[in-house]
């Protein structure tokens, strides 16, 4: 009897034991849940407002994940049932959307740093020197005539001549020349010892002169900032990007010569996008040329970022709210980084840039393969398909940069991304943009042009150049295709 009594109430104090551990992990267990609620709240909150995610469902795929994980855990916690079960889902929760809003906030804190501290858009003039000559320091130059294109560039050769005199106490002289063509030639035929020289034209005369770079050296250099004007404006569902990109040996804070020039068209109401390539080679309107002259699309950026949007917005009749500028070299860069991509080529050709040979047809390219794809001018029936190797490039390259793998150590390739880029787009606008151009197949046009052999250039004068007279024809379409893509 005393027995039978003794294990009543060992089973008794045993089911208080039990009672009260279930009773502490309920509430426990109800302290998880409104965390847990805080946290995905917060992390519906971050895709909502910087419209993250928002192509193939992913936002709404998170907003049910996030619903159902809340009511299945509530209904286990409400119903006493399977209580370490909803102890697990509360920390599991917590992990997951702990995660996604920590590696959010992180994106964007960076993302906004690397805005915060990008370094200025500069120019960089230079006193050159003979690559072998003996001079090595301004102060041989004395106060020797430099030449320099005084006429055609005033601003900033006076800019430096006064720098060099008030900070190295040197009154140099300037000797008149055309262009900074005519300087180099003087320099090249030792008429004169030194000349001035800017660094967004000499990103043209490389193209003129291949040997340029290798015949001079600087023995003074003075940055000179350009500043930049352009107001983003935040609101408007519609907007224009002007994506550049640089090939040169330059730093992406240069002004200089782009080899592409594409206007990427977005409406975030409409989900619709347009890419509007123009040929490096086509003869437009130039801002900041002395009389808006013609010349290459390609050295609209040498006057600066506020001029080449210009140049852009007066060519397709629209506003052009954002700019992007690329650097190639420093994209492949990052293409080491993601791995080979792939790419559909419908021409073979081979490169002088390494000397590689692309078949028709799917292509799997490393980094210098890519550089090399994006490179080589290849002209097919008057055309050239540059424009449209560097844009497959550019494409395929955003979408690896979107890839979840990515999306999770997306510090790091920001990070990385800064010396292979300028821009002064938004994040929030950057999310709108990559949700319209993930959810769809965007179309793509080109502006034609007929290619004339010898074209009097405004930034070189007296050097002929290919160059691409604009279709009037295709020009209205393109315009029309913009205007019809941007209206709400």
């Amino acid at each position: 009897m005393e027995s039978r009594k003794q294990r009543s109430r060992m089973k008794r104090q045993k089911f208080t034991v039990e009672r009260r551990k279930y009773s502490r992990l309920s509430r426990l267990n109800w302290f998880l849940w409104v965390l847990l609620l805080l946290c995905v709240a917060t992390t519906c909150f971050f895709v909502a407002y910087f419209q993250a995610l928002q192509f193939a469902w992913l936002n709404y795929i998170i907003y049910t994940v996030s619903a159902l994980l809340g009511v299945i855990i509530l209904v286990l916690m409400i119903t006493k049932r399977f209580k370490w079960g909803a102890f697990i889902l509360n920390i599991t929760g917590l992990l997951i959307f702990g995660v996604l809003l920590y590696r959010g906030y992180h994106v964007v804190t960076v993302y906004d740093k690397m805005q915060h501290n990008q370094t200025p858009l500069v120019t960089t003039m230079s006193v050159l020197v003979p690559k072998n000559s003996s001079i090595v320091t301004i102060q041989q130059v004395g106060n020797e005539n430099i030449a320099a294109p005084t006429q055609q560039d005033n601003e900033k050769v006076k800019t430096l001549a006064d720098d060099i005199q008030t900070n190295m106490h040197l009154k140099v002289g300037l000797f008149q020349t055309d262009s900074y063509l005519s300087a180099y030639k003087m320099l090249e035929s030792e008429s004169i010892r030194s000349i001035a020289m800017n660094s967004a034209y000499a990103s043209v005369l490389e193209k003129v002169v291949p040997t340029y770079s290798a015949t001079v050296k600087s023995v003074y250099d003075l940055n000179v900032p350009s500043p930049t004007q352009v107001k983003p404006n935040h609101e408007a569902p519609s907007f224009n990007v002007l994506v550049s990109a640089v090939d040169s040996y330059l730093p992406i804070t240069s002004l200089g010569r782009s080899d592409v020039s594409l206007v990427v068209s977005a409406n975030t109401q409409k989900n619709r996008a347009l890419v509007t390539q123009t040929p490096s080679s086509a003869f437009v309107q130039i801002y900041g040329t002395p009389n808006l002259n013609m010349d290459k699309i390609a050295n609209d950026f040498i006057f600066g970022v506020d001029n080449a949007l210009k140049t852009s917005e007066m060519l397709y009749d629209t506003s052009i709210q954002y700019y992007v500028r690329i650097h190639l070299e420093k994209l492949a860069q990052i293409i080491e980084r993601l791995g080979a991509i792939s790419v559909h080529n419908d021409t073979e050709f081979s490169t002088s840039y390494g000397g590689y040979t692309f078949q028709v047809g799917q292509l799997t390219l490393n980094a210098k393969q890519a550089l090399g794809y994006m490179r080589e001018e290849v002209v097919v029936d008057g055309t050239s398909k540059r424009e449209q190797h560097q844009l497959a490039i550019l494409s395929e390259v955003l979408k690896r940069l979107a890839s979840f793998d990515v999306l999770m150590h997306a510090d790091s390739y920001i990070e990385q991304l800064q010396s292979a880029v300028q821009t002064n787009l938004p994040f929030k606008r950057l999310m709108a943009l990559m949700n319209v151009l993930f959810d769809q197949q965007v179309n793509v046009q080109t502006l034609q042009v007929k290619m004339h052999p010898d074209v009097q250039s405004a930034v070189l004068p007296g050097v002929s150049l290919p160059m691409g007279e604009v279709d009037q024809n295709s020009l209205n379409t393109l315009r029309e295709n913009i205007k019809n893509v941007l209206q709400p």
